[in-house]
Order: structure tokens, then C-alpha cells, then sequence
């Protein structure tokens, strides 16, 4: 199949050459001004990029001239007039073409001749040409005009990738200094709590060193005391009296202490009976505790909005036991451990707080007042029968009479 086609396209190619090198031989010999004889009407002949076709010669059977294909053309189909011309243009030579006798007459080549230029197509292209150069220069300036703004866009690329990436620097050494502050901020809170620990270890141990200088302050104390020289002789009148009023002024003195609170006291069951508490807070805060004082179940006292104070209190009877509870609030919640105080007030016939001995009381009124007293103090029958007996046994000793 492909060996038949290859065969077609030879034969082909072969039938080409032959066409060709017959026109090549035969446009040799031709001359277009030269008529030919030939009793049958030739063929057309190619020859200097024209198609010349042949016409018979009028008044003659065997006699043909050669016109170009153009100018045979121009004279079919046009409505002519007697001696009317038409100039035909064929590859740069003019063929004129006349009507005479009921036929065409052919004329040429002739050069075409010298026409100047009309005074209208010199004006349009004057006017295209000053147009075009317009054009020109305008394309010109706009292609300027695009290259500096190429050069200008290129140029504020190149400034905007310059800025990125120093952003980017900008970000990146913001994001090491963070990196960094996060580090040292890590470093000074380990820092502090480690500080913080080394101070709570050194407050204990200043706090273990006190206690161990006040525990060997006291032994020193005592053993100074036990070093004094005892006296042999019985102390004097004077001196039991120097030491009475001193245990009595210390006994109706008093002061404790809490964790938040210290409480003095001071108290008078001689003259007006009567117990005044100072307190103070001894641990500061942003806003003080309140503090609501309590005897039994009842309230005695309450205070906020401050951190020391003063009040006072009667006392009922002598000879008894006061118990006060002193409680701190922060808002609605009660701190824990609050402070106890108990007070014992004694009996006024033993204490006499003013020096002045008093006279000797008669027998019956003094145990009545001692009855009465004892009735006062205590609630319990049984106990109370025993302090009677004891009562009876005093007035006995003081009197020196039996009941």
C-alpha cells in the first residue's frame, strides 16, 4: 500500500516537471508583439507574471495577436460608444483600448505617463502624514511615558519588597524579644519564689533562734533566781504589805494575745466595779476585720472599720468567773482561733484594794452577808451546803465562839 502510494506521487511529480519544463521552453520562444499563424486558436501562454491570450486578427482565418488577460477582460460586458478608450494598466504598461467598426481595438504596451500629484491628495497627505507624525509623536511620549512608569512601578517593587523584608525582620526580631521577655520573665519568677523561699527559711530560723534565746533567757533567769541568797528572817508587816498590793495591782491587770487581736484589761471591783478592755489589731490588712465581743451567749460589744478600740464592762458580783470570747469577721466569715479571756473577780472582804483595814465585822451580820454571798455565787444546793460549813468554820476562827 505505501510502496503504491510513493509510486502515485513520483508519477505525479514526474508530470509536473514535464508541464513546467515544456512552458519554460516554450516562454523562450515567445514574443507577445509577434503575431502567429496557426489555423486553430492557440493556448495561453504565462510568461513575465502575465496570462497573454490570444485573439484572432480581423479579416483573417489563420492570423492571431497576443493581449493580456486584463485588457481582454475590460472590453466583454461594458456598454462602448463609437471611438471610446479605456487605458488598461498590466504589470506597469498602459493597453489602450478603442471602440472602432463594431470592434475592439488593442493598443500597447505603452509607459505609463508622468502624472503629477493632485492638489486634494497632496493636502490629505499632508494631513495623514501630519496626523501620522502626530500619532507618532504621541506614541512616543506615551511609550515614554509607559516606560518611566514601568521604571517607576519597578522601582516600587523594588522598594515594597525591601520594605517587606525588613517587616519581616522587624517581625522576626520582635517575635526573639518576646521569646526573650517570656525567658527572663520565667527567670525572675523562679527567681522570686526562690527568694521568697530563702526568706521563709530565714524567718524561721530567726523565728527557732528567739525561741531558743528566750527559752535560755529563762533558764538564766531562774538560775539567777535560784543563786539569790535566801533570807532567813520572816518578812515584816511592811513587806507582806508591799507584796499584797503589788500581786493585787498585778491580778487586776491583764493582757492576751491571738493571732489578729492583743487585748489589755484593767479592772476595779473595789470602787465602781467596773472592767475597761483596750484592744488592737496586730496583723494589718487593706481593710480591717470587725470585731464582736461575746460574754456567754450574749454580745457585749462590736466595732468595724477599725483597728483599736476601747469599751468597758460592770461586774455583777464578786467572787465569780467572767469569760469573754473575742471574734474577727472579714465580711461574713469568721477567722478561725479567736481569743479567750477569763477574769475571776474576788471577794471585796479579801481584797481591799485601799490600805484602810477594815473594822471586824459582827458575828451574825457577817455570816449572813457571807450566806448571801455564797447564795449569789453558786447555783448548786450541795455545793452550797459545803460553802455554808466552811462559812460557819471562818466565823468560829474569827470569832472564837461556837454557833
Amino acid at each position: 500500500m505505501m510502496m503504491a502510494r510513493k509510486s502515485k506521487c513520483l508519477c505525479l511529480m514526474l508530470i509536473l516537471a514535464s508541464l513546467v519544463f515544456t512552458m519554460m521552453a516554450g516562454c523562450d520562444d515567445f514574443d507577445p508583439s509577434e503575431n502567429t499563424h496557426a489555423p486553430a486558436r492557440p493556448d495561453n501562454v504565462w510568461q513575465d507574471g502575465v496570462w497573454w491570450i490570444p485573439l484572432k486578427l480581423s479579416g483573417d482565418n489563420d492570423e492571431w495577436f497576443w493581449v493580456p488577460q486584463a485588457a481582454a477582460l475590460a472590453g466583454q460586458g461594458v456598454e462602448w460608444q463609437e471611438n471610446d478608450s479605456v487605458d488598461v494598466l498590466v504589470s506597469g504598461k498602459v493597453w489602450t483600448l478603442t471602440k472602432s467598426g463594431g470592434g475592439i481595438s488593442f493598443d500597447g504596451p505603452h509607459d505609463p505617463p508622468d502624472i503629477g500629484p493632485d492638489a486634494d491628495t497632496v493636502a490629505i497627505c499632508v494631513l495623514v502624514g501630519g496626523g501620522g507624525v502626530i500619532c507618532l509623536i504621541s506614541a512616543c511620549a506615551a511609550w515614554t511615558m509607559l516606560a518611566h512608569e514601568k521604571e517607576q512601578r519597578a522601582t516600587a517593587d523594588k522598594e515594597l519588597g525591601k520594605s517587606k523584608g525588613e517587616l519581616t525582620q522587624i517581625k522576626n526580631e520582635e517575635q526573639n524579644w518576646r521569646r526573650r521577655l517570656a525567658k527572663d520573665q520565667a527567670a525572675l519568677e523562679s527567681l522570686q519564689k526562690r527568694v521568697e523561699a530563702s526568706h521563709a527559711a530565714e524567718r524561721q530560723a530567726i523565728a527557732a533562734e528567739r525561741e531558743e534565746l528566750e527559752q535560755h533567757k529563762n533558764a538564766l533567769a531562774i538560775a539567777n533566781r535560784d543563786l539569790q541568797v535566801t533570807k532567813h528572817e520572816p518578812p515584816s508587816d511592811e513587806d507582806r504589805r508591799t507584796l499584797g498590793r503589788r500581786v493585787r495591782d498585778r491580778y487586776f491587770l491583764g493582757k492576751s494575745t491571738a493571732r489578729e487581736i492583743s487585748v489589755e484589761y484593767a479592772m476595779d471591783p473595789d470602787l465602781t466595779g467596773a472592767i475597761v478592755f483596750q484592744w488592737e489589731l496586730v496583723q494589718r490588712r487593706p481593710v480591717p476585720p470587725s470585731l464582736t465581743v461575746h460574754r456567754g451567749d450574749s454580745v457585749i460589744h462590736t466595732a468595724s472599720g477599725v483597728y483599736n478600740g476601747e469599751f468597758p464592762y460592770w461586774i455583777r458580783g464578786n467572787g465569780r468567773r467572767y469569760t469573754f470570747i473575742f471574734r474577727l469577721y472579714d465580711g461574713d466569715r469568721e477567722l478561725p482561733n479567736p481569743l479567750v479571756m477569763e477574769i475571776t473577780v474576788p471577794l471585796l472582804s479579801v481584797w481591799n484594794r485601799r490600805g484602810v483595814l477594815p473594822s471586824p465585822p459582827k458575828k451574825e451580820s457577817y455570816r449572813l452577808q457571807e450566806y448571801r454571798m455564797a447564795e449569789e455565787t453558786e447555783p448548786d444546793p450541795e455545793k452550797l451546803k459545803y460553802a455554808k460549813a466552811a462559812i460557819d468554820e471562818e466565823v468560829r476562827e474569827m470569832f472564837g465562839e461556837a454557833l
